[in-house]
C-alpha cells in the first residue's frame, strides 16, 4: 500500500471564527501545513483540521498522483485538478458548495480527452462528451436537470453512428 501525503495550503492553525450557521472555519495565512503536523479528518464530505472546517487547497498524494482541491469550511469549493505521477493533467472538475457544478474535462494519460460533462448543483446540465484513447468521440449527449435531454448519439470503436 502507497501511503498517502496531505498538505494544507493557506490553512492557519489556532485561528479559527465561529460561522453563522455555529461551524468553526479555518481561515487562511499560511504557506503551508503538513498532515504530519497537524490531525486531518473527513466527516463525510467534510475536510477538518485538528477539529475545525478547513478553508484553502488540499493538496494530496495518493500512489504518485498529485491532487489539488480547493476546499471553503471543509468543503469542495472551487477547482479539483490531478495529474499523473509522470505530470500529465488527467483531471480538471469545479465544486460550489461540495457539490459538482460547471465544465468537468478528464483526460487519458497520454493527454487525450476522455470525457467533458457540465454540472449544475451535482446534475449533469447541458452537453456530455466521451472519447477513446485514440481520440475517437465515442458519446454526444446532452442532459438537462440530471436527464437525458435532446438528442444522444453513441459511435463504436470504427466511428460508426
Amino acid at each position: 500500500m502507497v501511503a498517502r501525503r496531505i498538505t494544507l495550503v493557506a490553512a492557519v492553525l489556532g485561528v479559527w471564527s465561529a460561522g453563522g450557521d455555529g461551524a468553526d472555519t479555518v481561515s487562511a495565512h499560511v504557506e503551508s501545513v503538513s498532515a504530519d503536523t497537524v490531525r486531518v479528518a473527513r466527516d463525510g464530505p467534510t475536510v477538518l483540521v485538528d477539529g475545525i472546517s478547513f478553508t484553502g487547497r488540499l493538496v494530496e498524494t495518493d500512489g504518485g498522483y498529485r491532487i489539488e482541491t480547493d476546499m471553503v469550511a471543509g468543503r469542495r469549493h472551487g477547482a479539483r485538478r490531478v495529474w499523473t505521477p509522470a505530470g500529465v493533467r488527467v483531471e480538471n472538475r469545479t465544486y460550489r458548495d461540495g457539490r459538482r457544478d460547471g465544465l468537468h474535462r478528464t483526460w487519458y494519460a497520454s493527454g487525450a480527452f476522455r470525457t467533458e460533462q457540465t454540472f449544475d448543483a451535482d446534475r449533469l446540465d447541458g452537453p456530455s462528451m466521451a472519447w477513446d484513447a485514440n481520440r475517437q468521440l465515442l458519446r454526444h449527449s446532452h442532459y438537462a436537470d440530471g436527464h437525458e435531454s435532446g438528442r444522444q448519439r453513441m459511435w463504436s470503436s470504427d466511428g460508426t453512428l
